[in-house]
């Protein structure tokens, strides 16, 4: 897709399941590719979110680059590799990944408050 298609960025969902008592194994290996991903110069935004009774992790990405860059450039990431290696057994269910278009500034908002001291 083209640029003027995803004229403000992409968001990426990543949903996956392990086994509930795997979650914080499964943290240990995400934290040095939240590190990565989170430095890379287009990624403006990586939350994790998990829910220690079912297993389920959300990961929530915003990119100011568009789908075909992403899938070009980005998600072929050498990082990527071994941290699927690593992580694909703990898997209980099929990982679910959505791109969506990500709408301009006026569609915005995030109370930084919030967030301090969490």
């Amino acid at each position: 897709m083209s640029n003027s298609t995803f004229q403000h960025g992409l968001m990426l969902y990543l949903h996956i399941t392990v086994d509930p008592s795997r979650i914080d194994e499964y943290l240990e290996h995400l934290q040095p590719i939240h590190k990565a991903v989170s430095a890379e110069p287009d990624c403006a935004l990586f939350t994790v979110s998990v829910n220690r009774e079912t297993g389920e992790i959300r990961m929530t990405q915003s990119w100011n680059r568009d789908r075909e860059w992403f899938s070009e450039v980005q998600a072929k990431k050498a990082y990527y590799e071994p941290f699927i290696a690593a992580t694909k057994s703990m898997w209980t269910k099929p990982r679910v990944v959505e791109v969506q278009e990500r709408l301009g500034s006026q569609w915005e908002f995030q109370k930084v408050t919030n967030f301090e001291g969490a």
